[in-house]
């Protein structure tokens, strides 16, 4: 199964949840926390852009996009700072859940959309993706990151979030390697975290810092800050840029 399948699934299964993997997320409890869930995402934008602003100048507040927008967690934090949201997505589920919650909560300046739906002409003031790119392999992930700093008007920022190492033990290795390979596993291990056997997996890939920064540099943004991020025993890092 590929992982636009996946995402797919997780859209129609457990949105919240492939968001945040936190038990309280789940679809079953999410009614509870709903409002928690989106306050996370306005604490995540507020530091990112606090971030930012430090390193490179405040950036125009008009449009902005967000890769792997998911249920809407960032895209509706961004709409209070910007004009202008644009949220992308491969998961048509989460989609739609995304516009439903745009429509409760009144929140009018916010696009959600499939990836091909996108004009690939249109470029943006500023770019967010977190926690999005290691659950894409990363030879599709590289050329993701390509086509979102060429969407990064002259002078627009960009921030993205990857993995660069997993601290596994061998144990934890081989047990990531079943999950992976054995789908009877898979559902094993659903079963015993309470979550639905048919739970999809949630595949997580490593990227090389330098591979990105030389993309950065194609593409006209030779300004770059790294800040290092610990995720569980994952080894993650925020790369902030400015494109010239």
């Amino acid at each position: 199964m590929s992982t636009d399948q996946e995402w797919n699934l997780w859209g129609i299964k457990d949105p919240y949840f492939g968001v945040l993997s936190d038990k309280k997320y789940h679809i079953n409890s999410i009614d509870l926390h709903k409002e928690e869930f989106y306050r996370s995402g306005e604490f995540d934008i507020d530091r990112f852009l606090t971030k930012y602003n430090q390193f490179f100048g405040n950036i125009t507040y008009k449009s902005s996009l967000d890769f792997g927008s998911g249920v809407g967690r960032l895209s509706f934090a961004m709409a209070k700072k910007f004009e202008s949201v644009t949220g992308l997505d491969i998961s048509t589920g989460m989609i739609e859940e995304a516009k439903k919650n745009a429509g409760n909560l009144k929140i009018n300046n916010v696009t959600f959309k499939l990836p091909s739906e996108e004009n690939s002409e249109i470029q943006y003031d500023f770019i967010n993706s977190y926690i999005v790119l290691q659950h894409i392999p990363k030879k599709i992930g590289l050329d993701i990151i390509d086509t979102l700093a060429k969407k990064v008007k002259p002078h627009g920022g960009i921030m993205i979030h990857v993995s660069i190492k997993r601290s596994h033990n061998s144990i934890q290795a081989l047990i990531y390697w079943c999950i992976h390979n054995l789908p009877i596993f898979n559902s094993l291990v659903n079963m015993i975290k309470g979550r639905s056997i048919h739970a999809p997996r949630m595949q997580m890939n490593n990227y090389d810092l330098s591979e990105i920064i030389k993309i950065f540099n194609i593409n006209n943004m030779k300004d770059i800050v790294l800040n290092y991020e610990k995720h569980g025993n994952v080894d993650t890092v925020l790369i902030y840029s400015k494109k010239n």
